[in-house]
């Protein structure tokens, strides 16, 4: 009798893991339904992360069309890092607030920059001129070669001009939440 309880129990966890994935799911489909993009991207479940104190890394699942390079986004469309890695089994999603984070990015229609990942929740932008004029609100977005709509990453929260320095000092807050990833779209090849 008891044997038989346990695995009710153990049956009735599994079917409410599937409904809360299933949920998950329709919320994410409903989020990107707007984007032109559906032919290309992948779902994929975050299966593992890195252990270390300081990198900010998510495994995936390995996919024979995912590619190192590929742009991972939140269930909402908002870029949360880069695939890194593809090995036999699995691939590396390098986060945005991971410290070797590097990106080119654009703000707003004022020039580019280069985003840099940090261990705060707070990202950095390097090489902003006082010239580009970039002030606190301004997104911070992202069009790669083969994608015909831009990528919004975060919104400015400060831009200093320092002494000691021919550059801004310029933080971005990331609209997508990074600290808890159970899922990633893989946007792969052409748009």
């Amino acid at each position: 009798m008891e044997e038989k309880n346990l695995l009710l129990r153990l049956e009735i966890e599994r079917l409410n893991n599937l409904k809360e994935e299933n949920e998950r799911l329709r919320r994410a489909l409903k989020a990107l339904g707007n984007t032109s993009c559906w032919g290309n991207l992948i779902y994929r479940e975050v299966v593992g992360f890195s252990p270390s104190l300081w990198r900010r890394e998510v495994y995936i699942e390995k996919n024979k069309e995912i590619e190192k390079g590929d742009l991972a986004l939140s269930k909402d469309g908002y870029l949360v890092g880069k695939v890194t890695y593809i090995g036999k089994k699995f691939g590396v999603v390098t986060l945005l607030n991971d410290p070797q984070f590097f990106l080119p990015v654009f703000i707003e229609d004022k020039g580019r920059a280069l985003l840099k990942g940090g261990l705060r929740n707070r990202l950095k932008i390097l090489y902003v001129e006082e010239e580009q004029e970039v002030k606190e609100g301004d997104r911070v977005w992202v069009k790669d070669e083969g994608i015909n709509f831009p990528i919004y990453i975060g919104k400015i929260a400060r831009a200093e001009k320092t002494l000691d320095s021919f550059f801004l000092d310029v933080e971005v807050i990331p609209f997508a939440s990074l600290s808890l990833v159970k899922e990633v779209f893989i946007l792969h090849g052409e748009n």
